[in-house]
């Protein structure tokens, strides 16, 4: 995948998340590099949600304040994918509520107070008991037979649970899978409409396979996502 073709993929995700007026705010050019793999690894999930916050290192803010990252960068010269799905841990008003409590319109500010209102969502809200993130990984340089599969879906945070899947995904084949799997309303509208033919390729077919040399005789003894 050449870098123009993963923007368009992050273009486009975006205009489908907009039609389903699930897409609040975006980063368009998050500086991933700014913080390291380290600087997070002894935080728990609130600290690194509100660093993540706090630093615009997201590409997709969702109405429900969740957020979305998509990462691609060469690890010893080999491309690696990460994609990221934050749900949001706290029990907080939209934006669009935050500005009226300041008898403000969105229609009126647009974006204006964005670094007010999160610095609100990191200080405030009823934190949620329960938290699932999600990330994708595609790593080839840290596969490992029968553990670390090269292409991987994780649930939760700081999980050792890495469930394999068969194809690579790319930044619209990941917002279709969060779409199906965090806010099914949503997808069913989303099926409900003719799905455009660049999603209906993403969401599995279109995909490419993992190389046969990431298939290994221990790798068949798991379930492995099609």
């Amino acid at each position: 995948m050449t870098e123009g073709q993963f923007r368009q993929q992050i273009d486009f995700s975006w205009r489908q998340l907009k039609r389903l007026n699930l897409a609040d705010y975006r980063v368009y050019f998050p500086d991933y590099a700014k913080v390291t793999v380290v600087s997070y690894r002894n935080l728990n999930y609130l600290d690194e949600w509100k660093k993540i916050v706090s630093n615009q290192l997201f590409d997709f803010q969702l109405t429900d304040h969740a957020l979305l990252q998509f990462k691609r960068f060469k690890e010893n010269g080999t491309e690696v994918f990460s994609y990221s799905y934050y749900e949001n841990p706290f029990e907080i008003l939209s934006y669009q509520d935050f500005l009226a409590n300041h008898d403000l319109s969105i229609t009126e500010t647009g974006n204006i107070f964005i670094d007010y209102y999160n610095q609100y969502v990191a200080t405030s809200g009823k934190q949620k008991s329960i938290v699932t993130p999600t990330r994708y990984d595609y790593a080839p340089n840290q596969y490992v037979e029968g553990r670390h599969p090269v292409s991987h879906m994780h649930f939760g945070h700081c999980s050792e649970i890495r469930i394999a899947t068969k194809r690579i995904l790319g930044p619209l084949s990941f917002s279709l899978f969060v779409l199906r799997q965090y806010y099914p309303a949503s997808w069913q509208r989303f099926c409900s409409r003719p799905i455009p033919r660049q999603c209906a390729g993403s969401i599995r077919q279109n995909l490419t396979l993992i190389q046969r040399q990431f298939i290994k005789p221990n790798d068949y003894h798991e379930m492995i996502l099609d």
